[in-house]
């Protein structure tokens, strides 16, 4: 049995972001038995465990790998009493948020292993699960990356829009004093992002596929602050919370290789 309340606004924001990888995806559900909800003064009621919910996914390229993880304070109501693994149809899902206004509350339950139903307001939809077995989770690496930042995600997606033009592939470059992107073709582009802040004791860069990256930050809500690590020819992982720290999102992207 599996029962969950969430806003509107931040289910759309985890489906949008893992809907620019893949089609499908595979909630998974810690054990343990919990019964969990947020009264409207931000008191829990109920029984609090380590129990929660995660997803990660990898595009068929194996280049882009997003990991979201959520705590039950994520939800206004969360109940689930085994380990389960629900394999989620994402396109029919946001198709149902796209008819659901902003503030609504959405109903989300399960109560075998056939069919999730979703209630907003007074509609009632009733998705297949698709099989999880095909769904093979990715490994999240363990990467000490040396270099990271904090960006208005605005920011950076217009930074993006300015570079992605020019060449198929994109540069990022982090030094003590401030991080750049930029991109070099025919022509040149160099944006600086204007960092909030800069853990870095080395000047670091990686490229990175312009189309990979573009869709990548066109997909975070633009209001987000995301916290930026690169380390010299690594992978790009971009991480920002959900909902006052209550769940997070990371992003990794693949470096550019270039073949001699």
């Amino acid at each position: 049995m599996f029962w969950a309340t969430i806003d509107k606004e931040t289910l759309q924001e985890i489906v949008n972001v893992i809907g620019s990888v893949v089609d499908e995806a595979a909630l998974s559900i810690t054990t343990g038995k919990m019964h969990y909800r947020t009264l409207p003064d931000g008191t829990i009621d109920g029984e609090r465990t380590t129990l929660g919910a995660e997803i990660r996914v990898m595009d068929g390229a194996h280049v882009v790998m997003i990991v979201v993880k959520m705590q039950p304070n994520l939800f206004g109501t969360f109940e689930a009493d085994d380990e389960q693994v629900l394999g989620i149809d994402l396109d029919k899902l946001k198709q149902i948020l796209k008819d659901c206004y902003d503030g609504q509350d959405i109903e989300l339950s399960a109560d075998s292993t056939k069919h999730l139903t979703v209630r907003a307001a007074s509609s009632v939809h009733v998705l297949d699960f698709v099989d999880p077995a095909g769904m093979a989770e990715p490994k999240v690496p363990n990467l000490n990356l040396p270099a990271r930042f904090k960006v208005p995600m605005a920011r950076l997606q217009k930074a993006t829009r300015k570079v992605d033009a020019v060449s198929d592939h994109l540069t990022v470059r982090v030094t003590p004093e401030g991080a750049l992107l930029s991109a070099h073709d025919t022509d040149a582009v160099v944006t600086d992002l204007m960092p909030l802040n800069i853990e870095c004791s080395k000047a670091v860069q990686s490229s990175y596929p312009a189309d990979y990256f573009s869709n990548m930050v066109k997909a975070i809500p633009g209001w987000q602050i995301v916290e930026v690590q690169i380390g010299q020819d690594y992978p790009i992982r971009l991480k920002w919370s959900l909902k006052d720290g209550a769940g997070t999102v990371t992003y990794m992207l693949a470096p550019r290789i270039d073949i001699e």
